[in-house]
């Protein structure tokens, strides 16, 4: 773990589209659905793919997970399952580990609006300053 030039000629070694340089690799492999916690309450969330075995959390994740927005976990390389957004297949991953542990917290909220547009300020409103929010079921 932490062997970048060994795991970098290993991917290219793959035929994997991992770039020479020098240093963690970070390299945008696009966004994919990883299932954290697989073992307890087994969530799937949004993650941006980092290199190939790692993605950074994209979602806020329920507090039950353990995870949290902005950690990089270690995803396993072979695909557990499907989801499908506007008719696009993606493959989802499993935690293997968590490789870096965000410093925000996560917590639950439950906002009572007068309408769905005050919702949604609110929720726009919430997600400035590097935090991020996730709405739930009866937010417009």
């Amino acid at each position: 773990m932490g062997d970048w030039d060994t795991a970098r000629g290993a991917w290219q070694g793959y035929g994997l589209p991992v770039p020479d340089g020098e240093g963690e690799v970070l390299v945008d492999f696009g966004v994919t659905p990883v299932r954290v916690d697989p073992q307890g309450t087994a969530e799937v969330v949004w993650a941006e793919r980092i290199c190939p075995t790692r993605a950074r959390v994209l979602n806020v994740p329920t507090p039950e997970s353990g995870r949290r927005f902005g950690e990089i976990v270690v995803h396993d390389g072979a695909p557990n399952g499907e989801r499908e957004v506007d008719g696009q297949s993606y493959p989802v991953f499993d935690e293997l580990l968590l490789w870096r542990e965000s410093p925000l917290p996560t917590c639950t909220v439950r906002i009572t609006a007068p309408d769905p547009p005050t919702c949604t300020t609110w929720w726009r409103s919430s997600r400035i300053g590097g935090t991020a929010s996730n709405r739930r079921a009866g937010c417009g």
